[in-house]
């Protein structure tokens, strides 16, 4: 007895502190998996996050009849942010903070390229409206797509028991994530090809577009490196979009430095910082 009230006590108090209200996503073959529109919350009561109903990292309505001077950010969880930052200290927030005009998010964590294109496809008419496209890229977002694995890093719905999600994804997980279910799984497809058909159709407009190459720790340590793994992509872009898309190249800003990473790719919350002023001043 004395066992079932502990373990209901300790289940009990991991939702009352908020320790599974985080966001929710949706999963199909087409986008692999993609934020749930209109739902917010407050990781540990304290990590405000919010999604609007165009599942943008952002509390506010699109309004695209207001859009002409925005930033229309897309990414994987460098621009996401992740539970452990609040709404205020995530990319677009800081960018907005220091720039006079709203930027408007979307990204998943390990998004590839080719998961944003299909968000990109899916709503043109942000990208037509909204003023200036910003992908932040890094060198693993150009190989496929990346599909719905599991309920543990991309959740559709809220744990029946707080205590074994947290015991799994903190403590130790004894059912790792597998391969994608097969009716989850997206088809293989080139990015260039992609890439280019949304030229062709005019929903990015490459004169309006910048790249921000971002690096990963060992990365922005070696610049050797990154030249071969990064900023190599640069002339497969230019050959797909042309000589008037702009590129931000991250590691390059005297700004930048390994120690504003939390781990081996994402910022910490200093980098974020960094990182809005490098991409604000690229803008």
């Amino acid at each position: 007895m004395a066992m079932v009230l502990l373990v209901g006590l300790a289940e009990l108090t991991l939702r009352v502190i908020g320790m599974v209200d985080f966001p929710l996503y949706h999963a199909d073959a087409r986008i692999g998996y993609v934020p749930m529109a209109s739902q917010e919350g407050s990781f540990l009561r304290r990590n405000t996050w919010a999604f609007n109903e165009m599942s943008m990292g952002t509390a506010r309505r699109f309004d695209p009849s207001a859009a002409a001077n925005d930033v229309f950010l897309v990414g994987d969880s460098i621009v996401l942010g992740g539970n452990t930052l609040p709404q205020g200290s995530k990319l677009a927030s800081l960018m907005e903070a220091q720039q006079e005009r709203r930027v408007w998010p979307i990204a998943a964590g390990s998004w590839a390229l080719r998961n944003e294109l299909r968000y990109i496809k899916d709503h043109p008419d942000v990208a037509r409206k909204v003023g200036r496209l910003v992908l932040v890229l890094n060198s693993a977002d150009f190989g496929e797509a990346s599909s719905w694995a599991c309920e543990l890093t991309h959740p559709r719905q809220r744990p029946a028991l707080a205590l074994l999600y947290v015991a799994r994804k903190y403590v130790h997980d004894w059912a790792p994530c597998g391969s994608p279910p097969q009716e989850l799984q997206v088809p293989p497809g080139d990015w260039r090809a992609e890439l280019r058909h949304l030229v062709d159709e005019g929903v990015v407009r490459p004169a309006d577009t910048t790249v921000v190459l971002y690096p990963t720790r060992k990365e922005a340590g070696e610049p050797t490196l990154m030249a071969w793994a990064l900023e190599s992509r640069m002339v497969e872009l230019k050959a797909v979009m042309g000589d008037t898309v702009r590129f931000i190249s991250v590691g390059r800003d005297h700004r930048w430095t390994t120690d504003l990473y939390r781990d081996d790719i994402h910022p910490s919350a200093q980098g974020y910082a960094v990182l809005a002023k490098v991409i604000g001043a690229g803008l």
